[in-house]
Protein backbone atom coordinates (compact mmCIF):
# COMPACT_ATOMS: atom_id res chain seq x y z
CA UNK A 1 0.00 0.00 0.00
CA UNK A 2 1.66 3.52 -0.88
CA UNK A 3 1.57 6.38 0.82
CA UNK A 4 -1.53 8.23 -0.98
CA UNK A 5 -4.63 7.67 -2.09
CA UNK A 6 -4.72 7.50 -5.52
CA UNK A 7 -6.82 5.07 -7.73
CA UNK A 8 -4.38 1.99 -9.41
CA UNK A 9 -2.84 3.40 -12.33
CA UNK A 10 -3.59 6.88 -11.73
CA UNK A 11 0.26 7.78 -11.54
CA UNK A 12 1.20 5.74 -14.49
CA UNK A 13 2.91 7.89 -17.55
CA UNK A 14 -0.28 6.67 -20.05
CA UNK A 15 -2.70 8.23 -17.65
CA UNK A 16 -4.88 10.66 -19.92
CA UNK A 17 -4.02 13.63 -17.71
CA UNK A 18 -0.20 12.92 -18.64
CA UNK A 19 -0.82 12.44 -22.12
CA UNK A 20 0.93 15.89 -23.89
CA UNK A 21 -0.45 17.09 -26.90
CA UNK A 22 1.21 16.97 -30.70
CA UNK A 23 3.39 20.04 -31.21
CA UNK A 24 2.54 22.21 -33.65
CA UNK A 25 3.40 21.86 -37.28
CA UNK A 26 2.85 23.53 -40.80
CA UNK A 27 1.20 22.00 -43.69
CA UNK A 28 0.54 23.05 -46.48
CA UNK A 29 -2.78 23.04 -48.65
CA UNK A 30 -4.48 24.01 -51.77
CA UNK A 31 -8.49 25.28 -51.66
CA UNK A 32 -10.05 25.57 -55.02
CA UNK A 33 -13.41 27.35 -54.58
CA UNK A 34 -15.49 27.59 -56.74
CA UNK A 35 -17.88 30.93 -57.36
CA UNK A 36 -20.59 31.21 -59.88
CA UNK A 37 -22.21 34.50 -61.01
CA UNK A 38 -25.73 34.35 -62.79
CA UNK A 39 -27.39 37.67 -64.20
CA UNK A 40 -28.16 38.78 -67.40
CA UNK A 41 -26.62 41.58 -69.41
CA UNK A 42 -27.68 43.48 -72.30
CA UNK A 43 -25.72 43.49 -75.60
CA UNK A 44 -25.57 44.37 -79.36
CA UNK A 45 -22.63 41.99 -80.31
CA UNK A 46 -24.17 39.48 -81.25
CA UNK A 47 -25.15 38.08 -84.70
CA UNK A 48 -29.06 37.93 -85.80
CA UNK A 49 -30.09 36.36 -88.86
CA UNK A 50 -33.57 35.21 -90.48
CA UNK A 51 -34.55 31.65 -89.92
CA UNK A 52 -37.35 30.80 -92.09
CA UNK A 53 -39.99 32.53 -94.41
CA UNK A 54 -42.14 33.02 -91.02
CA UNK A 55 -39.21 35.86 -90.09
CA UNK A 56 -37.92 34.09 -87.16
CA UNK A 57 -35.17 35.47 -85.86
CA UNK A 58 -31.94 32.90 -85.19
CA UNK A 59 -29.33 34.51 -82.94
CA UNK A 60 -25.57 33.53 -83.23
CA UNK A 61 -23.50 34.08 -80.11
CA UNK A 62 -20.39 32.41 -80.94
CA UNK A 63 -18.09 35.55 -82.12
CA UNK A 64 -19.51 37.50 -78.63
CA UNK A 65 -16.69 38.92 -76.37
CA UNK A 66 -18.14 37.53 -73.56
CA UNK A 67 -15.16 38.39 -71.22
CA UNK A 68 -14.86 41.68 -72.39
CA UNK A 69 -18.77 42.27 -71.62
CA UNK A 70 -18.20 40.12 -68.13
CA UNK A 71 -15.27 42.90 -67.44
CA UNK A 72 -17.50 46.54 -68.64
CA UNK A 73 -20.52 45.23 -66.41
CA UNK A 74 -18.94 43.44 -63.45
CA UNK A 75 -15.52 43.86 -61.12
CA UNK A 76 -15.08 40.02 -60.60
CA UNK A 77 -13.84 38.79 -57.93
CA UNK A 78 -9.96 39.65 -57.60
CA UNK A 79 -11.09 43.04 -58.21
CA UNK A 80 -13.57 42.93 -55.59
CA UNK A 81 -10.28 41.58 -53.56
CA UNK A 82 -8.39 44.45 -54.23
CA UNK A 83 -10.85 46.93 -53.23
CA UNK A 84 -11.45 45.69 -49.70
CA UNK A 85 -7.83 44.87 -49.18
CA UNK A 86 -7.74 48.77 -50.00
CA UNK A 87 -10.26 49.44 -47.58
CA UNK A 88 -9.04 47.48 -45.13
CA UNK A 89 -5.76 49.53 -45.64
CA UNK A 90 -6.93 52.70 -45.04
CA UNK A 91 -8.57 51.31 -41.55
CA UNK A 92 -5.81 49.75 -40.73
CA UNK A 93 -4.07 53.36 -40.61
CA UNK A 94 -6.64 54.87 -38.76
CA UNK A 95 -6.75 51.98 -35.87
CA UNK A 96 -2.55 52.64 -35.92
CA UNK A 97 -3.30 56.13 -35.43
CA UNK A 98 -5.52 55.73 -32.76
CA UNK A 99 -3.53 53.17 -31.13
CA UNK A 100 -0.65 55.05 -30.71
CA UNK A 101 -2.41 56.67 -27.57
CA UNK A 102 -3.70 53.05 -26.48
CA UNK A 103 -1.65 50.46 -27.65
CA UNK A 104 -3.34 47.42 -25.73
CA UNK A 105 -6.75 48.69 -26.43
CA UNK A 106 -6.16 48.35 -30.32
CA UNK A 107 -3.83 45.69 -30.30
CA UNK A 108 -7.04 42.87 -31.38
CA UNK A 109 -8.21 45.18 -33.95
CA UNK A 110 -4.95 45.99 -35.53
CA UNK A 111 -3.94 41.86 -35.67
CA UNK A 112 -7.78 41.17 -37.00
CA UNK A 113 -6.85 43.87 -40.23
CA UNK A 114 -3.66 42.91 -40.92
CA UNK A 115 -4.84 39.23 -41.06
CA UNK A 116 -7.49 40.30 -43.43
CA UNK A 117 -4.90 41.86 -45.61
CA UNK A 118 -2.64 39.13 -45.75
CA UNK A 119 -5.74 36.71 -46.68
CA UNK A 120 -6.31 38.25 -49.73
CA UNK A 121 -2.54 38.47 -51.00
CA UNK A 122 -3.16 34.97 -50.65
CA UNK A 123 -5.90 34.38 -53.21
CA UNK A 124 -5.87 34.80 -57.28
CA UNK A 125 -7.63 33.65 -60.23
CA UNK A 126 -6.66 30.79 -61.83
CA UNK A 127 -9.41 30.88 -64.26
CA UNK A 128 -12.32 32.02 -65.40
CA UNK A 129 -14.89 30.06 -67.78
CA UNK A 130 -17.62 32.12 -69.16
CA UNK A 131 -20.87 30.50 -70.59
CA UNK A 132 -23.73 32.20 -72.08
CA UNK A 133 -27.23 30.89 -73.21
CA UNK A 134 -29.75 32.56 -75.59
Amino acid sequence: MDNYNYHPGTDTPDAPWNETSMPEREFKFDVRQTMHLADIVTTDKYDAYRDDEDGHIEIDTFDTPWQDIFEDHYYGIEALLAMLKKYVQKDLRRTMKKAEKDKHRYAFEMRRLQGIIDECNLWYCEDTDIEANN
